[in-house]
């Protein structure tokens, strides 16, 4: 990865100043683990590396205060301690160089000094379970360049992704399910000692959400490693309250014992909405994040997956129940098509964050649920990816993206063009991870799949192993991708959205 280099620009050098300021916060975390290197000569490799940079500038100091502060806010989500404890031996590193005032350490340390703090943290956390999708805005010459066919995308896009009315209706479900059902479990009763609380996953987070979505829902305990996936959800439907189990507007669909991944269904009759409700999803939650900042990238990163996802609904080609692919699988095939284009659209968020050596790589522990496999034997993934945008544009601008000014139905167009090719996937991965199409092991079930997708974290994990080459399904798939681009090329768009007279 190429080193940032200051700009002309007024707002380029502090781009470029955020990142030198980033390598050397890094390299601070990267010298602790340095047991035969002292403690003062730390101290005077940073003195000598910040004040290269900053000199006496207080403003400069500021704009290094603003990225620790970032730090603390990523910190904040997680409630490791030995995760914390290594921020704040970095930050008495910079209180001993003389980088931060007394009054500075003693903020950024501050929150989970007290009972206080962490109870105010807790709350804030919850308070992030309410966060809506942000409403598109349209820029209508990024839908297509003919104006008609750009202005009923743009009403029938509208019709369909959500608006303030189906935001409202969801926040208040979720209000009710945090107050009158969340609240009232004891969770105490399974671990006295354990701490719970809520994390929104998925396309509600993502960004690729639209009025008919559902809300999935991951159930987090900390301090509580040898839990019970099906105890815990068994547990949570037994302390939901009478009134809620009775009412004519609630239906509560259990889940079965065979699920390998057990979730629970909290079905809303009057606005058709469901919350799913499944105990630790780390990764779910690690990766709809992830893609809810490749959508940021550029907007029409989230028209396209909208279109795709809406396409797939018509057709009936979008329930892995129903031997298809997920909403997720669909999601990966957008965000590599991106990254793999000529003059491409998004870079690999990972592969930036992978280049930058300085960079202490961020593992978590996660649970097998691969069939036939003990649900509680766990394995390590590595879960980092680099989400700051202003780092992302420079990585863009220093390693030669060049500008695409395709059009969103144009990029739809080749979206079709480049997954109806059966024979091309036959010997492809495609790989978000990397931003690349890969070779398919030999020997391993990949071979099995219509599309090889290659979960950006879960290495045991193929979204696309739910669509079977050989199966009918697959022909369904390829027939459709082939009818659309078709269909495309006639410019006849909003055919897409309407079933084909052979399904």
């Amino acid at each position: 990865m190429k080193k940032f280099v200051r700009k002309t620009n007024l707002e380029e050098q502090k781009l470029a100043l955020r990142a030198e300021y980033d390598f050397i916060v890094r390299g601070a975390f990267r010298m602790l683990k340095e047991e035969d290197v002292s403690k003062e000569t730390k101290i005077e490799k940073l003195k000598r590396d910040y004040y290269q940079i900053a000199g006496e500038d207080v403003q400069r100091n500021e704009l290094f205060y603003e990225r620790l502060e970032k730090i603390k806010m990523e910190l904040q989500e997680k409630t490791r301690k030995k995760v914390n404890e290594y921020f704040f031996n970095v930050l008495g590193l910079f209180l001993d160089a003389r980088i931060l005032s007394q009054t500075e350490y003693d903020e950024l340390r501050d929150f989970q000094k007290t009972k206080a703090a962490i109870k105010a943290h807790q709350e804030s956390t919850k308070q992030s379970l309410f966060s809506m999708p942000e409403l598109i805005v349209f820029e209508i010459e990024k839908l297509d360049k003919d104006k008609t066919i750009a202005n009923e995308l743009m009403e029938f896009i509208k019709s369909k992704t959500e608006n303030e009315e189906s935001l409202k209706v969801k926040g208040k479900v979720l209000e009710l399910i945090d107050k009158e059902i969340y609240s009232k479990i004891k969770f105490e009763k399974l671990n006295e000692h354990a701490e719970w609380s809520l994390s929104l996953y998925g396309s509600f987070v993502n960004q690729f959400s639209i009025q008919t979505s559902d809300i999935d829902v991951s159930l987090d305990v900390d301090g509580y490693d040898d839990y019970d996936e099906k105890a815990v959800l068994k547990h949570f439907i037994s302390q939901i309250p009478q009134k809620f189990k009775e009412s004519k507007n609630i239906k509560i669909v259990p889940f079965e014992d065979s699920m390998r991944i057990p979730v629970l269904e909290i079905k809303f009759k009057d606005s058709g909405l469901q919350i799913s409700f499944s105990v630790m999803n780390v990764l779910g939650v690690i990766n709809s994040k992830m893609i809810k900042t490749y959508s940021e990238i550029d907007p029409r990163c989230r028209l396209l997956g909208i279109l795709v996802k809406l396409w797939a609904a018509v057709h009936k080609l979008n329930s892995a129940k129903d031997a298809f692919l997920s909403s997720y699988a669909y999601n990966l095939m957008v965000i590599n098509y991106l990254q793999t284009m000529k003059d491409p659209i998004l870079p690999s968020l990972q592969a930036i964050r992978k280049a930058d050596e300085d960079y202490e790589p961020e593992i978590k522990q996660v649970r097998n649920h691969e069939k036939g496999l003990n649900p509680k034997e766990t394995y390590k993934v590595r879960v980092d990816y680099e989400d700051d945008m202003e780092v992302i544009k420079e990585y863009m601008r220093e390693n030669g993206f060049k500008e695409n000014k395709k059009t969103t139905v144009q990029l739809l167009k080749g979206f079709f063009k480049f997954y109806k090719n059966k024979k091309k996937f036959e010997k492809i991965t495609l790989s978000v991870k990397e931003g690349i199409h890969r070779e398919r092991k030999e020997d391993s079930h990949e071979q099995e799949y219509l599309y090889s997708i290659e979960d950006p974290f879960d290495i045991k994990h193929n979204p696309g192993k739910y669509l079977r080459a050989k199966h009918f399904n697959s022909e369904k798939m390829l027939r459709c991708m082939r009818q659309s681009y078709r269909l495309l090329k006639e410019k006849k768009v909003m055919n897409l959205f309407k079933p084909f007279d052979d399904e």
